[in-house]
């Protein structure tokens, strides 16, 4: 369960890390760096574990002004306490991206642990992205924005629920069965497949939009446009080809709607739950 509480190595991405160093830093010191070039200078591929290199480029780009932050180790775990809080992607603005926090286990005072709905989220997010096929940060995108529009049902609100070991160890079962084994995705791999037979790109983009169950923002338009077009470019390179990818991600979608269904006590607004059963 625990590793679950960590975000996927594929979801790691520099942008993320330089929008929370500019609300952490003053606001004198962040022209220097909110306009850094990644080309060729930020860590190749994802972030995960090359997070101090990062900090050092911020550092070797402010001009010195960020030097009264000590090293990039110091800045580093002093970023890592601040950015740790439920919901946290409202207040950096990382919207379209993946869920960055760590979800946090509260203890109240008879020793009980919690954890605020926001974070259950992230942990799905997590854990469907683990115990996926594919590993890729526009997969894991796709998966976020997904999450996304269920997780506004608890926005604008502090919940907390009991925290459930066994709760999310029946949940990871659950997604082994219906997204790792091979027979699942084989069957659904092939249907991918069939489904695209004769589909324009336009109508390949119209499918993939399908997947998100809400009218989508201009933004998110944009960048699911965007996907579409790299799974589409990059399909000769997937292990499974751009049907497959669609194919995978309504498997794992289906499998997340199934446990966000089951369980509204966990997923919705107390409120919404109670005015449900009065009608």
């Amino acid at each position: 369960m625990s590793k679950f509480l960590e975000i996927p190595n594929c979801a790691m991405t520099p942008w993320c890390l330089q929008q929370e160093a500019l609300h952490y830093i003053l606001r004198e010191c962040r022209q220097s760096i909110d306009t850094i070039d990644y080309s060729g200078g930020h860590p190749e591929g994802n972030t995960k574990g090359q997070e101090k290199k990062l900090i050092q480029l911020l550092i070797d780009k402010s001009n010195g002004n960020l030097r009264m932050y000590g090293t990039a180790e110091e800045l580093l775990e002093n970023l890592n306490i601040f950015k740790n809080f439920p919901a946290n992607l409202t207040f950096f603005d990382n919207s379209m991206e993946c869920y960055q926090t760590r979800p946090r286990i509260f203890k109240s005072f008879n020793n009980e642990e919690y954890i605020a709905k926001s974070d259950l989220f992230v942990i799905l997010q997590n854990m469907i992205i683990e115990l996926g096929p594919v590993k890729i940060i526009h997969v894991a995108l796709f998966l976020a924005f997904y999450l996304k529009t269920h997780e506004k049902k608890v926005e604008n609100s502090m919940e907390f629920v009991k925290f459930d070991k066994n709760f999310f160890d029946e949940i990871e079962k659950e997604f082994k069965e219906k997204v790792s084994t091979d027979d699942a995705l084989a069957a659904r791999v092939l249907h991918g497949f069939v489904e695209f037979a004769n589909l324009s790109q336009a109508q390949i983009v119209e499918k993939f939009q399908e997947l998100i169950p809400s009218a989508l923002s201009r933004r998110t338009h944009f960048f699911i446009n965007r996907l579409t077009n790299f799974f589409n470019s990059a399909a000769e390179g997937l292990r499974f080809g751009m049907p497959g990818v669609w194919a995978i991600l309504s498997l794992q979608i289906k499998a997340l709607k199934s446990v966000i269904d089951r369980n509204p006590n966990m997923f919705c607004h107390v409120t919404k739950i109670q005015k449900s059963q009065l009608l």
